[in-house]
């Protein structure tokens, strides 16, 4: 148990070994203070952990909990007007201690007196979460603290600017104009600038300290090159990311961009036209640079004679996205970069095949045929085959390089029993996963599939009957066995013998869906698995009830009954609750979830004040959410 002041970081320890029964107690602390106390519960199945913010109670005599109200707000300050609940001629306010604190910093605090109603905070950091409660003093006391308020002064993170007010480009620089960002109402500190070729992988820090006013420019860059600019820019508020990708330009003389047009595909080939936009007789084009990338992969070229206007870009990966640019160069230099264009080779993932056609099962064996696997017109590279039984949870793997072609078989399987297979086909346009769920043979002589039906159920049970197909004299059945499974759990089993036809599946879970099978066995072996039946046992979603059968209203508390919710036939396993007051939009969470019975009050609300309440009611069925408009009664003197 760990009881702390509000406004401290560091918890007491009260006890760390408190019987589980009666009462305990924690002395001698300070009145009309906030408290955070931590209790964490031990028992067999593991341990929970509550936290509760609560204030002790004023001396008698002290004034009640002053108003707190924010008049405005600015990006470094908050306008804030306290005033007293009521008047007390017998024992007048003196003053009051104003707190207020940022998210994630410590509180802080101001002494008025009693004739200041108002007051500026000052020095705040721009565009930030603060919370603000006062208390109010007199000759006796400090009264309780008042609500907390939460507001925020005004701003927010630098807003980006668009490429044409920010980015100025020459053949060897770019200048960046820094006075293009709007700090959003909070002064920006500065700039980190970092750059790099577009077909380079690490980023180049040019610096990490850049003021924030005027020009930067970076200086000595390759003409005619795409690079890409991360500009990130911090203020109070927070941080903001800009990317933007551009190219330098080429050098005056130099040849204008030249066309790029994708002719055809194949799936490892695509066949490329350039010409040059311009007719050009005083400087004519040498030649072109043909760029081009696969995603996730880094640009590669090739440099034609001007000659040549036709390129086949070969051994290229099958089924993948390509970008595509080129540049032309003359005896002055090299033109700017093309468009990019964006074409793909032919091809696709592996296509999974049909049960029948891929799978052959045995009594202790299953034969996959991948040839029936068609590449999707990739080669498929290699398959990985995992396998398991139905009712286990890991995957044993059968191997993780299966060669494409013939035939791969499981030995030394059970007979008569179901498996799931995982197979994972792999060629360059991606990978196709497929899982198939088979039963093994039975052994010659083994008994035939099951009759199964289900003659009722519960909330927690089902009642069913196993009988055979046909009778068998010669192989008498000796008994059978039961599988079972909820939903997103694993099977479980029981086995009968032959005299028992009817079987009850007792300590179920209520309302949830159930798949049930069967097998039967004799001397020689055990029978395939009976067919799957689905079934549900009873129960539905908790019931919300009627306002006036579940919530008591009073001035400053609520008080909640519990026990007027329906369980839907499913016990309710806990509630959620929680409130706001109407215009807020925040909610505020009561409690961890809570026991699903008696009663629950909430205090320290404000009287004649509309809230909303939100219930979430968790049974094994699932949840049920009800909202609820309240208000406050007002006080009465």
């Amino acid at each position: 148990m760990l009881p702390s002041s509000l406004n401290q970081e560091d918890w007491i320890i009260a006890s760390n070994q408190v019987k589980p029964s009666g009462n305990y107690v924690i002395l001698e602390l300070t009145p009309a203070t906030w408290y955070k106390c931590r209790i964490t519960a031990h028992n067999n199945a593991g341990t929970s952990v509550a936290e509760y913010e609560i204030a002790t109670l004023a001396l008698t005599g002290v004034p009640q909990p002053p108003k707190i109200e924010v008049i405005s707000t600015a990006t470094n300050k908050i306008d804030v007007q306290v005033k007293p609940t009521t008047a007390d001629d017998t024992t007048p306010i003196l003053g009051y201690t104003l707190y207020y604190k940022p998210d994630f910093s410590n509180w802080k605090s101001v002494t008025l007196s009693a004739s200041i109603s108002k007051y500026r905070l000052t020095d705040l950091r721009c565009g930030s979460n603060y919370k603000i409660y006062a208390t109010a003093f007199n000759k006796i006391g400090t009264s309780e603290p008042s609500h907390i308020t939460n507001t925020s002064t005004m701003g927010m993170e630098p807003i980006i600017p668009e490429i044409e007010e920010f980015i100025e480009v020459s053949t060897m620089a770019i200048t960046f104009h820094l006075n293009a960002w709007d700090d959003g109402g909070c002064p920006i500190h500065y700039f980190v600038i970092e750059y790099r070729e577009r077909n380079q992988e690490d980023w180049i820090i040019a610096s990490n300290q850049v003021k924030p006013s005027g020009n930067y420019v970076i200086l000595e860059l390759t003409p005619a090159t795409w690079y890409k600019c991360r500009i990130t820019a911090h203020n109070n508020a927070g941080t903001s990311v800009a990317e933007y990708e551009i190219a330098t330009l080429a050098l005056t003389g130099a040849p204008q961009p030249p066309k790029i047009e994708v002719i055809s595909t194949a799936t490892n080939k695509i066949d490329v036209q350039m010409k040059p936009t311009t007719t050009d007789n005083t400087t004519p084009i040498l030649g072109y640079t043909l760029h081009y990338k696969p995603d996730f992969s880094d640009w590669e070229s090739v440099t034609l004679s001007a000659s040549i206007s036709n390129c086949s870009l070969t051994d290229l990966q099958c089924g993948s996205h390509y970008k595509i640019y080129a540049t032309a160069f003359n005896k002055i230099g090299t033109s700017e970069p093309s468009h990019i264009t964006n074409t793909s080779t032919m091809g696709m993932e592996p296509i999974i095949p049909e049960i029948e056609e891929f799978i052959e099962v045995s009594s202790m064996a299953i034969t996959f045929h991948l040839n029936a696997w068609d590449d999707g017109g990739c080669p498929i590279h290699y398959f990985v085959i995992e396998y398991r039984e139905r009712n286990q949870e890991d995957w044993i793997m059968a191997s993780t390089q299966v060669k494409p072609l013939g035939n791969y078989v499981i030995l030394e399987l059970t007979p008569t029993t179901w498996y799931k297979c995982r197979i994972t086909a792999h060629n360059n346009a991606g990978t196709s996963v497929a899982e198939y769920e088979i039963a093994t043979l039975a052994v010659t002589g083994a008994p035939q599939p099951p009759k199964i039906e289900v003659i009722s159920t519960a909330t927690n049970k089902i009642d069913v009957q196993v009988k055979p197909t046909t009778a068998d004299d010669t192989t008498a059945i000796l008994g059978y066995t039961l599988y079972y499974k909820p939903d997103f759990s694993d099977w479980e089993s029981v086995t009968l013998s032959a005299s028992i036809s009817k079987y009850s599946l007792t300590d179920l879970q209520c309302g949830s869906h159930y798949k049930i099978y069967a097998t039967a066995y004799n001397k020689i072996g055990t029978g395939e698995p009976s067919r799957i039946t689905n079934i549900s046992t009873m129960g539905i979603k908790s019931e919300a009830p009627e306002w006036d059968q579940f919530i008591a209203v009073s001035t400053k508390f609520i008080i909640l009954d519990l026990n007027a919710w329906g369980d839907g036939g499913c016990p309710i396993n806990y509630f959620v609750i929680e409130q706001k007051k109407r215009h807020q939009k925040d909610w505020t969470m009561e409690s961890s979830p809570m026991r699903p019975s008696g009663y629950y009050k909430i205090f320290n609300l404000t009287p004649n004040t509309k809230y909303q309440l939100r219930i979430s009611a968790y049974n094994n069925v699932g949840s049920t959410v009800a909202t609820y408009k309240i208000k406050t009664l007002a006080l009465t003197w």
